[in-house]
């Protein structure tokens, strides 16, 4: 069994895993892979002279199990004389909240745990039990859920999250390994009872699907081994690719708004330009979860077909949306702070200064004493029929079935028709003041006054209504 000491030695001193005299955060639960991973740093730490800390997270997802599992571990960072964090959480009515598989969810409240411990104690790295199985498992989860380039390449030995390195030591060592490794020793671990449970994805990957395709070919998971750390050179040859044509092309227009000009887009090679919108819907929602291959496609698809000069979209989920618009494609994010202040109404008066928030505009009602004082109209002033209108009139957003009866139509068109006709960018339409008397639109501001609320020749008073930015 000292060969596998020495093949993680080896892994350690290849990749630079540890620096003399390191604090590391080793994450412990107990399971047979953990156990053996603080067994082998406990070795590695009288070279590295590495200062151990345990971490165990208590998901409270099988009662009984669970807190014997953290007593269990508490015991074992005691014997090694290592400081011990822990903490119990509700993982299932996280899931709930969040609207997360329990897998999803364990693993997000896995993730703020150990930022947690390594904040309060100035940790700089965690150390992680994954293994060549997992390794093999998450690269078929991550097929079956479309992934790409970057999902096929599995884990990597070193990620970064923020501040935090996250290291995977074990990635080239295999659960037979380590199981013979604790009996030879006769090292205690914990079986964790669910992960026999089909209903989580991974355990019907590692008892079902790879047992059932191994059936056709026993090497199917050296291969998918394999296959990732094939993936994992050409990614990072793309991924320095990359960072230069994203710095280049992709321009931020607003906070969570990136544009790319659509020409430049197509001309960029195929695996790019799918690697490319995979790092712009990162950037604008911090995290691919819920995206995958047929996305990219569906956005691939649209960026390619879309007619040039034409306001068109696209909704993604996350609340993601992609737009043309003439020959630019902006990618944004329609978050509820943007609904909420969209559908938010005030009332404006005669002769009152009223302050919008969104567009960053002001409005003022007042009346005109003389025709001769009637400037020539623009988007910046109109001018109503006095007895059409009753006041305080409404100032809104757009809504859900608005009708409108645009000056010099001679009829009524739907506001979502006069926009497209006008071609205006969905993602500027909530931004667009209506005036409103009822339900009635009396101006679309800055853009075209209600034939019903016109000056005509009957008029006996008039009023201006001018909107100027703030």
């Amino acid at each position: 069994m000292e060969y596998l000491t020495l093949k993680i030695k080896n892994i350690i001193e290849e990749n630079n895993i540890f620096k003399k005299g390191e604090k590391v955060l080793v994450a412990v639960s107990g399971g047979p892979d953990s156990v053996f991973l603080i067994n082998v740093l406990r070795s590695a730490s009288l070279q590295y002279r590495l200062r151990l800390f345990v971490g165990c997270l208590n998901h409270g997802l099988r009662a009984k199990e669970s807190d014997s599992e953290q007593i269990f571990v508490e015991k074992l960072a005691r014997d090694l004389n290592a400081p011990f964090f822990t903490a119990k959480v509700d993982t299932r009515r996280f899931a709930r909240k969040h609207k997360l598989s329990i897998e999803d969810a364990a693993r997000n409240l896995r993730h703020d745990f150990f930022f947690d411990v390594c904040r309060q104690n100035k940790l700089k790295k965690v150390v992680l039990a994954h293994t060549r199985d997992d390794q093999i498992e998450t690269i078929m989860m991550r097929i079956l859920r479309g992934a790409g380039m970057s999902g096929l390449c599995g884990m990597r030995l070193e990620n970064r999250f923020k501040d935090i390195a996250f290291v995977r030591p074990l990635l080239p060592i295999t659960k037979k390994e380590i199981l013979a490794y604790l009996k030879n020793k006769n090292i205690k671990y914990r079986a964790d009872s669910s992960n026999l449970k089909t209903e989580h994805f991974r355990n019907m990957v590692r008892l079902k699907i790879l047992p059932f395709l191994e059936r056709f070919n026993p090497k199917f998971g050296n291969n998918l081994f394999r296959i990732g750390e094939t993936q994992k050179e050409l990614s990072e040859f793309v991924t320095q690719k990359l960072s230069s044509t994203y710095s280049r092309l992709v321009k931020k227009q607003a906070v969570c708004k990136l544009k790319i000009k659509r020409g430049a887009y197509l001309k960029t090679p195929a695996l790019m330009r799918r690697e490319l919108l995979r790092e712009i819907f990162k950037a604008i929602l911090g995290t691919l979860s819920g995206i995958d291959f047929r996305h990219l496609q569906i956005t691939e698809d649209f960026i390619r077909r879309a007619k040039a000069g034409a306001a068109r979209y696209i909704n993604l989920p996350k609340h993601l949306v992609v737009e043309l618009l003439g020959e630019e494609i902006i990618f944004y994010k329609m978050g509820e702070k943007n609904k909420k202040i969209a559908q938010k109404k005030r009332k404006l008066y005669l002769n009152r200064k009223l302050d919008i928030e969104r567009p960053r505009c002001w409005l003022l009602a007042k009346k005109i004493k003389k025709r001769l004082d009637i400037k020539k109209h623009s988007k910046f002033v109109e001018y109503f029929d006095r007895d059409k209108l009753s006041f305080p009139l409404i100032v809104r957003a757009r809504q859900d079935g608005d009708i409108f009866f645009p000056l010099g139509t001679g009829g009524k068109k739907k506001l979502k028709k006069f926009f497209i006709d006008e071609k205006i960018a969905k993602s500027k339409r909530d931004e667009i003041p209506l005036i409103v008397k009822d339900k009635d639109i009396v101006w679309v501001v800055g853009m075209r006054i209600s034939e019903k609320y016109k000056v005509d020749a009957d008029t006996k008073c008039i009023i201006g209504i001018r909107v100027g930015k703030r």
